[in-house]
């Protein structure tokens, strides 16, 4: 029997430093089912700047040692940037792209990716406590903590509260518990 005994978001990118330069032209690239790892290696031989965001996770087996495998966490989505709109035949020539969609708003896509990474960057694992005020629906800033000035969306499962981190272009979201107490209230929604 396999226990997950790790789970760890991380970001793949190529180059490392594709966030702090900038990059007039994004997309938004939907891939062949299970091909995530394999066009980010595919693009970065052909020097093509891309990320995309993984769980690693490493089970455990009883008397049998440990496996570590990588899970995309946006599946299927990989994000390319570049200095021209000619890199689409790169990402093609791949064989691995089924859609390319250009990102007409770039900067809250920035804002998606840096808020997601933030999330994973930090390993946010404390349990969120609702307050007075933060209640399901309310858009929260943090004010304390590893994840102070991070914003997002208090949700409700299983009776355990959540922040949420929205990906809007992917109509997606991440979330992670978190100490409410550290927590401001922006809106309700």
């Amino acid at each position: 029997m396999a226990s997950v005994v790790n789970v760890q978001g991380e970001c793949r990118r190529h180059p490392d430093n594709i966030l702090e330069q900038n990059w007039p032209y994004w997309w938004l690239v939907y891939v062949r089912p299970q091909q995530d790892q394999k066009i980010l290696q595919d693009l970065a031989q052909r020097d093509v700047a891309s990320l995309a965001f993984f769980e690693k996770r490493v089970r455990k087996y009883d008397g049998k040692g440990s496996q570590t495998g990588y899970v995309p966490l946006l599946a299927g989505y990989v994000f390319v940037a570049a200095k021209s709109e000619d890199v689409q035949d790169a990402i093609f020539e791949t064989g691995r792209a089924l859609t390319i969609n250009r990102v007409e708003d770039v900067p809250a896509l920035l804002a998606d990716i840096h808020g997601l990474m933030g999330l994973l960057d930090r390993n946010a694992d404390k349990k969120i406590y609702v307050n007075p005020g933060i209640v399901e629906g309310a858009v929260v800033c943090l004010e304390s903590g590893v994840m102070a000035g991070k914003t997002g969306v208090v949700v409700r499962r299983k009776g355990v509260s959540f922040l949420v981190v929205n990906m809007r272009l992917l109509g997606q979201s991440v979330s992670v518990e978190i100490d409410a107490a550290s927590a401001s209230v922006l809106s309700d929604e």
